[in-house]
């Protein structure tokens, strides 16, 4: 390698370090970037008091206080201010020496302030499917496929490779997300204690108010156990009443643990761009149950893929579809020691494919002259 930390650092802007999926797989593709001689840095536009971990890495907040709805729009001067001062103190001007990754569709406007060649996307979602369908979706969708027509574009899976390719871009590499090892277990595919666990998360498309009603249905089932996750201490609060056992912001080894006693994990969302959690459950056996939101059939193959619901089902029909399929101990087990093979199959493909991709990133980031073209 060239010695690519005198030549560029890789900044990472994100709006907060916000404990989600999206997050740690941004700071997880800085990290192995930065493994393989990359300087990397991650830029957050605000502070939050619930961040995830980046140890190892330097980390810059451009404005200490935390995001508002109504009034983030407002920073955004300040924040484009402290943005271009940062790579300006550092470089000497803006358009040398800095490869910016836009992580998230409101960080999409400061690539502009690096040069053409140095500007990435570190796509993970169809981001403008998280308003609902219409005018404010269709603007949202012309917005960001826009800003992805002047960047490259590094996607986190197969799924998200498609859907882009289909609307004529044509991605630089996949990083192949998948689910940690450290989910594996080996508990036993029957007797375990919870019927249902779901991971309940804020935003219109994860559809927090489904499962809201979908616990307060199977509260009326004495018989069934449910358990929820959750990074929000607001959302914890409200399912309490509603649930057997609620873990606000668990460590993999809890979340490990509960999907072991756990026999079907249900996913409500209306969209995902991969969807984590059913494959971290399904490492333990945990069978997935999810709605049709679009990554999940990257994992969910073979009889699994029965397993798909389709988005126009109701709540009732949901309800049904789950509770038959918790008390069928015979389908259960063979569903169980399939979503096993599944993921220990694709954790090696990933890996493989992840790897490939992370040598060609780092040996475009180790040139004077990213992608072989002059600044």
């Amino acid at each position: 390698m060239k010695n690519s930390s005198q030549e560029w650092t890789v900044s990472f802007l994100l709006p907060t370090l916000r404990v989600g999926g999206g997050v740690r797989e941004a700071i997880k593709l800085a990290k192995d970037l930065q493994d393989r001689g990359c300087a990397v840095q991650i830029i957050t536009m605000w502070s939050h008091p619930a961040e995830g971990a980046a140890t190892g890495l330097p980390v810059l907040h451009l404005l200490p206080s935390m995001p508002t709805k109504a009034g983030a729009w407002k920073d955004l001067p300040r924040i484009a201010y402290l943005l271009r001062k940062h790579l300006r103190r550092r470089t000497g001007t803006a358009n040398r020496r800095n490869i910016l990754f836009a992580t998230h569709f409101s960080t999409l406007p400061f690539l502009f302030f690096v040069a053409n060649r140095t500007r990435y996307v570190f796509v993970q979602d169809l981001e403008w499917t998280f308003v609902a369908r219409g005018w404010k979706q269709h603007l949202l969708k012309s917005a960001i496929l826009f800003f992805y027509r002047y960047t490259s574009l590094v996607v986190a899976n197969q799924y998200l490779k498609k859907k882009l390719q289909e609307i004529g871009l044509l991605p630089l590499c996949e990083t192949a997300i998948w689910a940690l090892s450290d989910f594996s277990s080996k508990a036993p595919n029957v007797g375990r204690s919870f019927d249902f666990v779901m991971v309940l998360r804020d935003g219109a498309h994860k559809r927090l108010d489904l499962y809201m009603s979908l616990l307060a249905l199977l509260r009326t089932c004495g018989s069934i156990r449910t358990a929820c996750i959750t990074p929000d201490e607001n959302i914890a609060t409200m399912a309490a009443p509603l649930t057997d056992r609620i873990l606000l912001r668990p460590s993999v080894e809890e979340m490990r643990d509960l999907y072991s006693d756990t026999k079907v994990f249900l996913l409500l969302s209306d969209h995902e761009g991969f969807a984590l959690p059913p494959l971290e459950a399904m490492a333990s056996g945990c069978v997935p149950l999810c709605r049709d939101c679009g990554g999940v059939s990257a994992y969910m193959q073979g009889i699994l893929a029965n397993n798909i619901v389709p988005l126009s089902h109701n709540l009732d029909q949901i309800a049904e579809r789950a509770c038959a399929l918790a008390g069928d101990e015979l389908l259960l087990s063979q569903l169980s020691c399939a979503a096993r093979n599944e993921f220990e199959a694709g954790l090696l493909r990933s890996q493989e494919t992840r790897a490939e991709s992370l040598t060609m990133l780092a040996q475009i980031f180790s040139d004077p002259e990213p992608n072989g073209e002059p600044l």
